[in-house]
């Protein structure tokens, strides 16, 4: 178990160093201004000479986003996965189901009786009730 979770918690701590980092970077500015501590002398700024650059218009870095093909590569790989995905679900589905349970929806279902046989049975039950009541008093 502890091999499962070291790596994990090599994560996490490096996660907590690099968010512990940037917190120390920022909260220098404002220990700077506490006017408990002794003013420093501002640092002199160099100058750097500006430089004139030439820029090339390069297609590949001018944020465009994903070309025609790379959208459809990404959303072919996103239907096979999602595809896989559902094989998998049934298969394991289909394992676990009970004999025969894919063979009863074939069937045809129970027909049922004309109003007429139905209101004549409702009556001859409703008839057997009430002599069995009569009997039981």
């Amino acid at each position: 178990m502890v091999k499962a979770v070291s790596p994990l918690l090599a994560v996490l701590i490096g996660l907590m160093l690099a968010t512990g980092a940037v917190f120390v970077h920022t909260a220098a500015p404002a220990l700077a201004d506490n006017p408990l501590t002794i003013p420093q002398a501002p640092l002199p700024t160099p100058t750097v000479p500006t430089v004139p650059t030439t820029t090339t218009a390069d297609n590949s870095s001018t944020g465009r986003g994903l070309s025609k093909n790379e959208e459809v590569l990404i959303f072919g790989i996103g239907a096979v996965l999602i595809g896989l995905i559902v094989f998998v679900i049934r298969r394991d589905a289909r394992s676990h189901a009970p004999e025969g349970a894919s063979t009863e929806r074939g069937r045809q279902r129970g027909t049922v009786a004309p109003l007429a046989k139905r209101v004549e049975r409702n009556r001859a039950k409703g008839k057997a009730a009430r002599r069995q009541r009569k009997r039981r008093r």
